[in-house]
């Protein structure tokens, strides 16, 4: 497997500092083009996943506003005002939002008091004054009453958190409050599909751009009565940092942090132009002890893994790992990582291994999948990689959790 091991190598190059802004993919034999000092500024315009709709039952609020524009990091400092030109009566904009040297995005906050609205069903509008671009935002004041409170499991790629959930139904749509002490998520699910406003710490993936270079920018929020996933932007000093996941469990049952060292894509995939050591690389990932006693993996390749900005897997991805006594079994199952540049199929994993410590380490020394030596998809999933190294699973920090699932929530 050395040679299509050697492709993979510099398939996929990241920044391994992740406050910068992450640089494009290098292929074998092409050079960075030199940077330039730009003779203009690139074009403004408003985010993709910006609001267009907010449901308010009578309380003063705000909405991040986030706008676009191609950049490198040689790109100079802009300072683009904007105005209100509906709404004004009771709404506001800052007058102007401040692209950083080097940045893509940049923030306004647009502040709304219903009480001003004088009816049920408002419009303001947000123009960029250079530009002329808009952007309207419906405003809908609603007294359907929150739900009784909710308690949630909040996994934030690191740890797990008790939070609490409300949520109030009309129709078609769901509006959803997740909170504990710092934190605040709010989001809408219309038919089953979730959207995250742009309220307090954070915004929609989506507002940040360039999901044609980083999958992960564009991977969809999801939304189930098992567990809800949202794919987010935390909002610092005026702008949107690269997206991250968070996951909100609401089944019950034995939850549990699994540390992963993982023998299925490290030893093939350059991060920064290098290969990275998998026992010195480990991630975190949430887990769930099924009643049966096998283990559930919730996107093993998302929260802090060194390859989730180039995974364009769906949050609903999991490991499915069967567990009976010392042995462990994960059947040929979809790896939870995509992406067309890398593997123009679904990379499928299966291993065979043990259970170590009362179910504390799962080891699988020999980590196979559907990749073969030419780098096309092999029919069985019996494949390694030339550079063998096993994936272990250390199952950490079990937390308990009870939950009453009511059919509004649904």
């Amino acid at each position: 497997m050395k040679s299509f091991a050697a492709v993979l190598l510099i398939a996929v190059l990241l920044c391994a500092c992740s406050k910068e802004e992450p640089q494009a993919p290098v292929r074998p034999g092409v050079e960075n083009p030199a940077p330039s000092t730009p003779d203009g500024y690139p074009e403004v315009d408003f985010a993709a996943g910006n609001a267009t709709e907010h449901r308010t039952d009578g309380a003063d609020g705000e909405i991040h506003i986030i706008l676009y524009r191609k950049a490198s990091n040689r790109s100079l400092p802009y300072v683009c005002a904007m105005s209100l030109t509906e709404g004004s009566d009771f709404a506001s904009i800052d007058r102007q939002a401040d692209f950083a040297r080097g940045s893509s995005t940049a923030e306004a906050v647009l502040r709304f008091s219903p009480s001003k609205m004088g009816a049920q069903r408002r419009a303001a509008t947000v123009k960029l004054t250079e530009e002329g671009k808009t952007l309207s935002i419906v405003f809908i004041k609603t007294d359907t009453q929150w739900s009784e409170a909710e308690v949630m499991l909040m996994f934030d790629g690191r740890e797990f958190k008790r939070v609490e959930a409300r949520y109030r139904k009309e129709g078609d749509k769901t509006d959803w409050i997740i909170s504990r002490e710092g934190v605040e998520r709010r989001f809408m699910v219309d038919k089953g599909i979730p959207s995250v406003s742009a309220t307090g710490s954070v915004a929609e993936a989506s507002v940040y751009g360039k999901a044609e270079l980083w999958p992960a920018v564009g991977v969809p929020c999801y939304y189930s009565d098992e567990f809800i996933a949202l794919n987010v932007c935390a909002i610092a000093d005026g702008k949107a940092e690269f997206p991250h996941t968070e996951y909100f469990f609401r089944q019950a049952g034995q939850y549990a942090t699994a540390r992963i060292c993982d023998g299925w894509l490290l030893p093939v995939l350059a991060i920064d132009a290098k290969l990275l050591d998998p026992a010195s690389n480990m991630w975190s990932a949430p887990a769930r002890i099924e009643p049966d006693g096998s283990l559930t993996v919730f996107s093993p390749y998302h929260h802090l893994s060194p390859v989730h900005i180039v995974n364009g897997a769906p949050l609903s991805a999991t490991w499915h790992i069967s567990l009976n006594g010392a042995e462990a079994s994960l059947k040929p199952q979809f790896s939870g990582f995509s992406n067309k540049d890398v593997f123009d199929f679904d990379f499928t994993i299966a291993a065979e291994g043990r259970c170590e410590g009362d179910m504390s380490k799962i080891v699988f020394d020999r980590p196979m999948h559907n990749c073969n030596a030419d780098g096309l998809k092999n029919v069985i999933i019996e494949c390694t990689w030339g550079n063998l190294q096993p994936t272990i699973i250390e199952i950490v920090l079990r937390i308990e959790h009870q939950s009453h699932i009511g059919a509004a929530g649904r």
